[in-house]
């Protein structure tokens, strides 16, 4: 296997790569009821069709639990990829003026690759930092 920040250390870790299809457009302000985490990779998104998506991150609790009181939202240019760092509370992707498909790197075991949680209590995103030739 390649080194590369993607990867746990341990065995049984294998780089992938796939494509995925967002056919659902979004609009802000919205809710999201669900975060998700990698607790063995970063995980990769390059945007293919050129369209813009949000990116929503939070940090942990000392408990483990994500701060959704810390929450940071941010609207990501046409072309703009993201990583997201291994173990970060994340929502799963949302695009925002039409259906977009998107390279997605990560790697993977035969084990829990996701950790998912619903939220007792919806974030709602009102608005979203712009990134680089993003718009709002």
């Amino acid at each position: 296997m390649i080194e590369s920040e993607f990867s746990d250390p341990r065995e049984g870790f294998r780089q992938s790569m796939w494509m995925s299809r967002l056919s659902d457009a979004s609009t802000l302000p919205l809710s999201i009821d669900q975060l998700e985490r990698h607790p063995f990779s970063h995980q990769a998104f390059i945007p293919l069709l050129g369209q813009r998506y949000l990116v929503v991150c939070c940090p942990d609790l000392p408990d483990g639990n994500p701060n959704i009181t810390e929450a940071r939202a941010f609207v990501a240019a046409p072309h703009q990829g993201v990583i997201y760092r291994r173990n970060v509370w994340h929502a799963g992707l949302r695009v925002l003026d039409a259906p977009a498909e998107f390279v997605v790197v990560m790697a993977l075991n035969d084990g829990k690759d996701d950790e998912l949680l619903d939220l007792d209590v919806e974030l709602h995103i009102e608005r979203a930092v712009t990134g680089k030739d993003g718009q709002q």
